[in-house]
């Protein structure tokens, strides 16, 4: 494909366009319930109640913004419904079971590391733009083992404002010194990243594919990195 030929950055969503995101999801709950309903003799329906109603909280509180998804947030208006005072030492202990036990559970998909590594080898360079809150996206960064080959990282929390608003996007163009036809874009989500990168202008759309696939002319899908390295010609 010519047009990959002409490319100077790759511009990359980080949650399940890089690793499987639910599996991890799923680990935190499960060590934070289980630690509330040993510690505090709750049943698990209280807690899952407690836990619907803070995210509603925190995400109506704090609307298109990364601290809509801050789960320490999360936990300190859990912690509040559940204890009815904010208990600063179990929310800061409780966060740091989420940050645990989502870390280990972290796999990246088979062949991204590769992909990436190829991708530097060939004189690009990569930029992850992201939702949520910065300290949670730059370590997942650390644990994917990707801190030496990404260049920039432009989370929501630092751009105010979550896709698909273009800022984000502008500050990661700023960032690289770049212009629109310089970039290409890897994203998994139909909903946001994709109109994103229509709003944005951006044509050299990658789309993971994760359930099923669908036609759209602003994207080539892949499966897998092992057929992303076909397209680039790694």
């Amino acid at each position: 494909m010519e047009e990959i030929k002409k490319l100077k950055w790759i511009l990359t969503d980080l949650d399940e366009t890089l690793y499987s995101y639910n599996p991890a999801n799923k680990a935190w709950y499960k060590a934070l319930f289980s630690h509330i309903e040993q510690t505090e003799n709750k049943k698990t329906i209280e807690i899952e109640h407690a836990l619907e109603e803070a995210k509603n909280i925190v995400k109506r509180n704090c609307e298109h913004q990364g601290a809509s998804h801050s789960r320490l947030l999360y936990i300190q208006y859990m912690v509040e419904k559940l204890l009815w005072k904010t208990d600063t030492k179990k929310i800061i202990e409780r966060n740091k079971i989420y940050d645990t036990a989502y870390l280990e559970a972290m796999t990246p998909f088979p062949g991204m590391i590769d992909f990436l590594t190829q991708a530097k080898k060939n004189w690009l360079k990569i930029c992850i733009i992201t939702d949520l809150t910065a300290e949670i996206q730059f370590k997942k960064i650390i644990r994917l083992w990707l801190e030496d080959i990404i260049d920039f990282i432009v989370t929501s929390e630092e751009a105010g404002a979550e896709k698909p608003a273009t800022k984000n996007f502008e500050m990661g163009l700023k960032k690289c010194g770049l212009e629109k036809s310089e970039v290409c874009m890897l994203w998994d989500s139909t909903t946001t990243d994709i109109p994103w990168a229509q709003a944005a202008w951006i044509k050299k759309i990658f789309h993971k594919v994760i359930e099923k696939k669908w036609e759209t002319p602003w994207a080539i899908q892949y499966e897998t990195y092992q057929e992303l390295k076909k397209i680039f010609n790694f």
